[in-house]
């Protein structure tokens, strides 16, 4: 009995519990429910204040905007400055148009002038030149003479460097035998016959056959196997030098004088040559002759110069090439270069130079 009223009471409290909680939760609910209705009232109340807000920013963006008629006065004026700037374009189109034509028609005039005084100019200045320039029959021989002699100095040159090999011009009296010499074997000399010859002519005996010898060599003139000496037909011309040896001593020392100072131009100018280049000695002596400059490149190289004044010819190869044999006999080295210097080298020199490895500089002087 005890039992079931205990059981009857715990189910009355869980009831009172479950009916307070559900008043609770209603009373929450309640009261939640009352606030959002009152905050939707609230944004309700505030849309006509917005919608008085919309009204009034569309009556002031009205108040704002141009109205219709002076929309149309803008137009009309706009269509009024486009016709007004059709009509400026037109205007000065045609104005450029006009100066245009006006100044194609002035320059064509113009240039017929122009056409006109120079025509008049040309045969003034043709007549003037005629009347100062003609010369007679004589005067045109002269001049022809004078264009030879020019073309000829080339060939001058290159007989003024084989008699500055050939003679000694410091020493008038050994010129003297030299030059009787020469003449002689113009017609055949026979030295170990003809002593008495030499010795009228008052020409040395061993220097004689020592400077024979060297005509020899040069090819200048024949050894017969008496040992009779003529002089060889294309070297004739050297009697004519040989006729005058006061003469020829002049022209030599004027040569070697000239040949002087172009090798001194040349020194001081060797940057002309190349860059870089520096001089380390001047006649430098080697077995077959004198290297006339030794240079140094920008590499270490030794560069050897041979000057030639006022024009090389075709012998100076052989003399290069003997240079570089005696500098490679001499210190083992092959690889010096060599470079032919002279104001006025030929084209068929040039090849030559080229073909044995020479290198070659045009300087003037």
């Amino acid at each position: 009995m005890l039992m079931q009223i205990s059981s009857e009471s715990v189910l009355g409290g869980s009831f009172l519990v479950a009916v307070i909680v559900a008043i609770l939760i209603s009373v929450i609910i309640y009261y939640l429910t009352r606030r959002s209705v009152h905050n939707l009232k609230s944004q309700f109340n505030s849309i006509p204040t917005q919608f008085q807000q919309i009204n009034s920013d569309l009556n002031s963006l009205k108040m704002s905007l141009p109205r219709y008629d002076e929309v149309s006065d803008l137009k009309r004026f706009l269509g009024e400055m486009s016709e007004q700037q059709k009509t400026f374009i037109g205007s000065v189109t045609s104005t450029l148009d006009g100066y245009k034509r006006a100044s194609a028609e002035e320059i064509d005039n113009i240039r017929t002038d122009i056409v006109k005084i120079a025509q008049a100019r040309s045969l003034e200045v043709a007549k003037t030149h005629l009347e100062t320039n003609s010369v007679s029959r004589d005067e045109f021989d002269g001049l022809k003479e004078r264009i030879e002699t020019i073309l000829a100095s080339e060939e001058i040159a290159e007989r003024l460097e084989l008699l500055g090999s050939l003679f000694d011009s410091n020493n008038i009296r050994t010129l003297v035998w030299q030059c009787k010499l020469i003449r002689l074997t113009q017609n055949g000399l026979a030295p170990d016959a003809e002593e008495d010859v030499l010795t009228q002519e008052g020409i040395p005996l061993t220097t004689g056959k020592t400077f024979l010898k060297r005509l020899v060599d040069k090819g200048i003139v024949n050894a017969k196997r008496v040992e009779s000496y003529y002089l060889i037909p294309e070297y004739t011309w050297l009697t004519s030098y040989a006729e005058d040896p006061d003469s020829l001593q002049n022209s030599l020392q004027n040569y070697i004088k000239k040949e002087q100072e172009y090798q001194k131009h040349v020194r001081e100018n060797v940057a002309t040559i190349e860059d870089g280049l520096i001089v380390i000695a001047e006649q430098y002596q080697v077995d077959s002759g004198r290297i006339d400059i030794l240079c140094r490149d920008r590499n270490g190289l030794d560069v050897a110069l041979e000057l030639k004044y006022p024009a090389a010819n075709n012998e100076v190869i052989g003399q290069i090439l003997r240079y570089k044999e005696d500098q490679k006999r001499m210190t083992g080295n092959g690889h010096m270069r060599f470079v032919l210097v002279a104001p006025r080298i030929s084209g068929k020199l040039k090849d030559l130079l080229v073909s044995n490895t020479i290198e070659y500089k045009e300087i003037l002087y």
